[in-house]
């Protein structure tokens, strides 16, 4: 049933499962309240905590502790943390142990999170739990060479085992392609492997290596999701004509899809120049601007129009966005820094007066900063008068 919700639990179904944590016997509630903290009620896994006396049991401390952590008690998360004795932890259950690792390695004993995990014996871990949650242990650990060492025999008398698996997912965290791309060819690229192998590789951004992934993906699943994560890694790639070409297979009424055509012509001005735009050049200002009638339009993607425009010379366009997103900005901004870029030293009016406007309203640092963009603006003599006219309010 909380499978069905994917993460959307009702309210009632919320109640439900509070009841059934507060009823358990210790052992249970444990795992009512592990449910609990994977759907976003970390606040009730508190409230139940709470409303038994004394300090958590340890049965139920890691489900505690990792709620203080997912709600940001950072200063009690440390302590409770640091309360558990290392002796009691011969006591706990293997997956409450792997849990309290996981915690161990998102606090500031580290250390401590490495030995226990060295403690364990390796083929209990590889049979207890999943391939990608051993690769993520070994990586949060520090031990990954020594992951890769200990799995490699395991890999070349089982290759298809989770132990084969973990170490797939270790190399790609490495970045070694090579031995990633003969492992799934040799032994089946199945979706799921090739799909953990690309999340991994996107997190750690090996973008070379998570391009090959997709690749392989894309083969057997040309979703949406796929092609646009296909599209944004050519671009990235430096092949901006590919990315077009798998853009024109996704819905161009989609604003993710609008912004990523702009993201290509904007990456094949850079990688070939002007003239090489030119094709494209029509299409993606009908892009922009129906990105720019957007209803509600978040302002991120009205600065990257606007940066689009500078990028393919429609300058005075630009100007008008970046001075429309500058109105409630500090001078050492992006926005401002690029309408002070795009104004140049051409005296022009309206940048003359907006900026004394700022100056003479800033002070400290940020006055400092007014002025310059005035001196830069070609408007030193709008300084020299602010200067001039503060010294006469001093003396008087």
């Amino acid at each position: 049933l909380i499978f069905l919700s994917e993460g959307n639990i009702s309210p009632k179904l919320q109640s439900w499962i509070v009841s059934r944590a507060n009823v358990e016997v210790i052992k249970g509630r444990r795992f009512w309240l592990k449910i609990m903290n994977d759907n976003k009620m970390a606040e009730e896994t508190l409230d139940v905590v709470k409303q038994y006396p004394g300090a958590p049991s340890l049965e139920i401390i890691d489900q505690y502790i990792r709620a203080l952590y997912l709600l940001g008690h950072k200063k009690k998360f440390e302590t409770e943390l640091g309360l558990i004795k290392k002796e009691s932890l011969t006591k706990v259950s293997f997956q409450q142990l792997i849990s309290l690792i996981k915690l161990y390695s998102l606090s500031s004993q580290k250390q401590t999170a490495k030995e226990l995990f060295l403690s364990l014996p390796m083929k209990e871990v590889m049979a207890e739990i999943t391939a990608l949650e051993a690769a993520n242990l070994f990586i949060i650990c520090g031990n990954v060479e020594e992951g890769l060492e200990f799995l490699q025999a395991e890999k070349v008398a089982s290759p298809r085992s989770r132990s084969a698996q973990t170490w797939v997912f270790l190399s790609v965290y490495l970045n070694k392609q090579q031995q990633v791309l003969t492992y799934i060819k040799k032994y089946g690229k199945t979706v799921e492997l090739t799909q953990d192998s690309f999340n991994l590789a996107l997190e750690y951004k090996h973008i070379q290596l998570a391009l090959t992934l997709i690749e392989l993906l894309v083969v057997d699943n040309r979703s949406e999701q796929n092609l646009k994560y296909l599209a944004e890694l050519q671009i990235l790639n430096n092949q901006a004509s590919s990315a077009l070409l798998t853009i024109a297979s996704l819905d161009e009424t989609n604003l993710a899809t609008q912004q990523l055509y702009l993201t290509a012509v904007a990456g094949i001005m850079e990688q070939q120049g002007q003239e090489a735009v030119k094709p494209y050049r029509d299409k993606a200002i009908k892009m922009a601007t129906k990105i720019l009638a957007t209803p509600d339009i978040d302002p991120d993607n009205i600065l990257s129009v606007g940066y689009f425009y500078s990028d393919i010379g429609l300058t005075t366009e630009a100007r008008e966005i970046f001075f429309k997103l500058a109105q409630d900005k500090g001078p050492t901004s992006a926005e401002v820094e690029q309408l002070i870029y795009l104004w140049g030293k051409k005296k022009w009016p309206q940048a003359g007066k907006w900026l004394e406007e700022r100056a003479r309203q800033a002070r400290g640092a940020e006055r400092l900063g007014w002025l310059k963009h005035l001196n830069t603006t070609g408007n030193a003599t709008i300084v020299v008068q602010i200067m001039e006219s503060e010294e006469e309010i001093d003396e008087e």
